[in-house]
């Protein structure tokens, strides 16, 4: 799920709101949580000692996991679990050390 905010960064965290009665489920990145001054990400972030570089690279990591078409389905309501599982049976990336 795509951050129902920004719409451009991974969902981590989730909550769920009533409005008008019916009950919405929204999934923030950190980003947007960290902005929106959810006490928990904040008190993760500071007591992890990451500061809003760290948390940008961490959110641009984790953007790379998923492909454009992976990124595309989660933008329209795609399954999460479907695309985690299709990740996971991927053979692992090699990475280089970069100098």
């Amino acid at each position: 799920m795509l951050c129902s905010r920004c719409k451009k960064n991974i969902a981590v965290v989730f909550m769920a709101r009533a409005d008008n009665g019916e009950v919405a489920k929204e999934g923030l990145c950190l980003s947007c949580a960290k902005e929106l001054g959810i006490k928990p990400v904040e008190e993760m972030l500071s007591q992890m000692n990451i500061d809003d570089e760290q948390m940008e690279s961490m959110m641009e990591e984790m953007n790379g996991m998923f492909s454009e078409e992976n990124m595309a389905q989660l933008a329209t309501g795609g399954n999460p679990f479907e695309m985690f599982s299709s990740l996971l049976s991927q053979p692992p990336q090699e990475f280089s050390e970069e100098q």
